[in-house]
């Protein structure tokens, strides 16, 4: 994905950021700069929902034109990884991987990348994402430029959120002291302490309404003191600016119906940044009734100090301490509803004094009450049972307040619950104390049960309920500080045949069949064993402080759980699995490395009998050799660097040449010469065999011109094998009828195994039937080791069979293998058929051929397969033309 500008203009533009717009707009613009930048077709900026399943678009662009914005999951992968460790990136496959992703198929792309958006501090508040209907390839200079676009968003996106905290709080401060028995105010340090913030109390306090307060310039608050108390107001007020302090001061209010009533002022000075005062603020009361005022205001203020604090570490612990302190609590505590349904105890205070974390079970308890009916006030002359609260022994109480804590939903999170010894003096302001706490109590916890999901969704794989791949990472890292001293063993589980349970029964049976075998891999897990879902049918287990008998015995456990009989919805399943092992011993093979060398070791397990393999040096060698030689392969093919050789083929009757087989070779420069049976093999494995048969294809023919050109013509046919992977080119005759253009069919012998043949009879039926219509003479090769039918055999359109060498070679010595050549022969004579032998190294085989009337030959009796000059001298010089 390069860069459509320089470097230093592309940063130019980020770094301007969303300084030009403001709002929504800012994101969009941002979104058009990334555009102007990197070419994916399609960006994306996304708030995440504070359920953290879904996220909202705050800003669409898709091929240059903004889109609607609207809600999307965050299921899938992309999201789930960008989430969880800040950066996400898939170069192609989405398609596959993602067939139902609506954002996905609403882009119709194949790559994406997903960066995690902060909000003060926090990772996990959006999405910068990016879509290509093309595969994606980031560089270390690209992924920068995004990660500056991620910041520059991630500014904007706390801005926004913080805008919409502050109005939510102020709205939540209004509606409170809307209901306050008093005046919240903000004011000027001047002489006549000029309002500019009353709250909407300020009209019951002093009668006149709230915009004259604020802006009626012949009513200012300080012309309303009452005379004989002004002077000293102001002076409590100087005297704590000066000390820095809160103040405090009792007066009398001129109220609009020309009566004084006392006030009670509480409030303290706001500094400018020169340390000077920039405003005055502060809450106002009517105190006429004293008693009960003071109070109201005294808890009023302690809340209020308690709510500031919210999204704090100690939250909790703060709002228990404020209502002992308040209501002169002998227990308090806020406790977290369970999924079990037990009580979980996050904070509380005994006689002022923190208690640690406890749960315990609600049932048959006033908490059970409290949870039925919302909120409980109960007082008895006897002492109320505390049952499990630690610390509480010499404790006895009577009387009790508790509030059940309900989220946004209306699902109940916890309850707040208040103990004393004796019945308050007044039970209706306790509760008010506790409902107003409550709600600060219930959001904190929502907040972290938020938090807890969001962990859940990175590190917990939803379906088995088992640590996922990501968490399985994170626990292999915790290991790689120990390394040096430590044996740690790694298993890797794949379940054998596990898709055919998928296609056959359908993937809610797979899920259900999965969530079993979890289950009996925990089973069979030994003490301090971590076991993971990794995907798919895919488990693993790190074993610490194991050795190779250890880890044969937890293997041995493994397989003794997944032998027993699955039975679900009426079907019963014996379980296979293949087990790939490395032991790490204090060596370098750590974390990803670890990994790679167990799924080496899976791999290799699949191809024994056993289905278990330790990993071992060796086996890495070897991979790392079939690594390294599918890059030579690949680049080898790209240049033009393989060669073809030819054997010669010998018509037996006359002796003379009557065609060659062309037969791949490749030299490397730094290996040397490679056997085909290495390469060959690597090739069908990594399903470069179209490629490959191509290359051969036309370069053949191409040799086959220039050998016409120069007046040699190879008598006969020139033969080329078919791989099973070419036979599933769409439209096979006419692609190679391509490929050996301008050349005549009928001089080209294709040549299709048995085996390859038996795979789907039928469709091999049509597509030699097709090859034959093209002009291509066809012929089976390595026959008799396919197990072909001879119903089919009939049916394929071959004229030749070209008989396997390993019957050639004890033909003579072994009368089972001479019975099968003349058995061979036979059933070709009669069906029509012509019949090559291969490897022939010796006289009397050709001759023992020839008796039995085989048509034709070819091995080292003959001739050795020589390049195509050496050939040309050979055997074509010399030849009628």
């Amino acid at each position: 994905m390069p860069l459509l500008v320089s470097p230093e203009e592309g940063f130019r533009q980020l770094a301007a950021g969303v300084a030009s717009a403001q709002g929504d707009a800012a994101f969009t613009h941002l979104l058009r700069t990334l555009d102007g930048i990197l070419p994916a077709r399609h960006w994306v900026i996304a708030e995440c929902m504070p359920d953290y399943l879904h996220a909202r678009s705050l800003a669409v662009l898709s091929a240059g034109e903004v889109r609607d914005n609207h809600l999307f999951p965050l299921t899938a992968e992309p999201y789930r990884q960008a989430l969880a460790r800040g950066f996400f990136h898939a170069s192609d496959g989405l398609s596959e991987q993602l067939p139902d992703d609506p954002l996905r198929k609403y882009f119709a792309a194949s790559s994406c990348v997903a960066i995690a958006l902060g909000s003060d501090g926090h990772k996990g508040a959006g999405l910068l994402l990016g879509w290509h209907d093309q595969p994606m390839q980031l560089t270390a200079l690209e992924q920068e430029a995004l990660q500056i676009a991620a910041s520059q968003a991630s500014v904007e996106l706390s801005r926004r959120q913080a805008a919409t905290l502050a109005q939510h709080n102020e709205n939540r401060l209004q509606a409170l002291m809307s209901h306050l028995p008093g005046m919240v105010y903000r004011c000027r340090h001047d002489s006549d302490w000029t309002m500019e913030f009353v709250s909407q109390g300020g009209q019951q306090l002093t009668g006149y309404p709230v915009d004259k307060l604020l802006k009626d310039s012949r009513l200012v608050f300080a012309g309303l003191i009452h005379p004989d108390d002004r002077e000293q107001a102001f002076a409590v007020v100087d005297e704590a600016i000066a000390a820095r302090a809160p103040y405090q001061l009792t007066y009398r209010l001129l109220t609009a119906d020309r009566g004084y009533r006392w006030m009670w002022e509480q409030g303290q000075a706001v500094e400018d940044t020169q340390g000077g005062v920039a405003y005055l603020e502060g809450f106002i009361s009517d105190v006429t009734e004293q008693h009960q005022a003071q109070r109201i205001q005294h808890a009023v203020l302690q809340i209020a100090t308690a709510v500031t604090a919210a999204g704090a570490d100690d939250y909790l612990q703060r709002l228990v301490d404020k209502l002992c302190a308040v209501l002169g609590s002998d227990i308090c505590y806020i406790a977290r509803l369970l999924p079990s349904g037990r009580m979980q105890v996050l904070a509380g205070a005994a006689q002022s004094e923190p208690v640690p974390t406890f749960d315990y079970d609600p049932a048959g308890r006033p908490c059970e009450k409290i949870l039925q009916q919302g909120e409980l006030t109960l007082s008895s002359e006897q002492a109320l049972p505390l049952h499990d609260f630690p610390a509480t022994a010499r404790l006895t109480v009577h009387h009790l307040i508790g509030r059940r804590l309900d989220n946004v939903a209306g699902d109940t999170v916890g309850v707040l619950i208040s103990m004393q010894r004796a019945t308050p003096h007044d039970p209706e302001f306790a509760t008010s104390v506790c409902r107003i706490l409550a709600s600060g109590a219930a959001a904190e916890l929502e907040r972290q049960g938020h938090d807890v999901h969001l962990q859940r969704l990175a590190f917990v794989d939803e379906l088995t309920g088992l640590p996922n791949r990501v968490r399985f990472i994170n626990e292999l890292d915790k290991y790689s500080t120990q390394s040096s001293r430590l044996t740690l063993g790694l298993l890797l589980i794949d379940l054998a045949r596990f898709k055919e349970i998928n296609d056959s029964l359908g993937h809610e049976m797979g899920d259900s069949l999965l969530q079993a075998v979890s289950r009996r891999l925990q089973q069979s897990c030994f003490a301090d064993v971590f076991l993971a879902r990794l995907g798919g049918d895919e488990f693993a287990m790190l074993l610490p402080h194991s050795s190779e008998a250890s880890l044969q015995r937890q293997v041995s456990e493994l397989r003794r759980q997944l032998e027993l009989p699955v039975r679900l919805h009426g079907h019963e399943f014996i379980l296979e699995a293949n087990l790939g092992a490395v032991l790490c011993q204090g060596e370098s093979n750590w974390q990803q490395g670890l990994l790679q060398q167990a799924s080496i070791a899976l791999h290799h397990a699949k191809t024994r009998d056993s289905g278990y393999c330790l990993f071992s040096r060796e086996l890495g060698d070897l991979v790392n050799r079939k690594h390294r030689m599918l890059e030579k392969l690949t680049e080898a093919l790209a240049q033009d660097r393989l060669q073809l050789f030819y054997q010669p083929q010998i018509d037996l009757q006359s002796g003379l040449l009557s065609g060659a087989e062309a037969l791949c070779r490749w030299h490397d420069e730094e290996w040397g010469w490679i056997s085909p049976a290495e390469f060959i093999v690597l090739a069908e494995e990594r399903g470069l065999m179209r490629q490959l048969g191509d290359w051969v294809l036309c370069a053949a023919c191409r040799q086959m011109s220039a050998w016409q050109d120069m007046g040699q013509v190879l008598p006969g046919r020139l033969s080329l094998n078919l791989s099973a992977q070419q036979l599933e080119t769409p439209d096979l005759a006419n692609h190679i009828r391509r490929c050996c253009h301008p050349l005549d069919p009928a001089r080209i012998n294709l040549e299709l195994t048995e085996s390859a043949l038996v795979r789907d009879p039928e469709q091999a039926v049509l597509i030699t039937r097709s090859l034959r219509e093209a002009g291509f003479q066809l012929a089976i090769d390595d026959f008799g080791t396919g197990y072909s039918s001879l119903s089919y055999l009939k049916r394929f359109a071959a004229d030749t069979l070209k008989i396997d060498m390993s019957f050639i070679r004890d033909m003579l010595t072994d009368s089972h293998d001479r019975a099968i050549v003349e058995t061979i022969i036979a059933m070709a004579r009669a069906l029509g058929m012509r019949t090559t032998a291969e490897g022939v190294e010796q006289g009397k085989q050709a001759a023992l051929l020839k008796n039995m009337g085989c048509d034709e030959a070819q091995g080292y009796f003959y001739g050795h397969a020589l390049n195509a000059d050496d050939f040309s001298r050979q055997w074509l010089q010399g030849l009628p033309t």
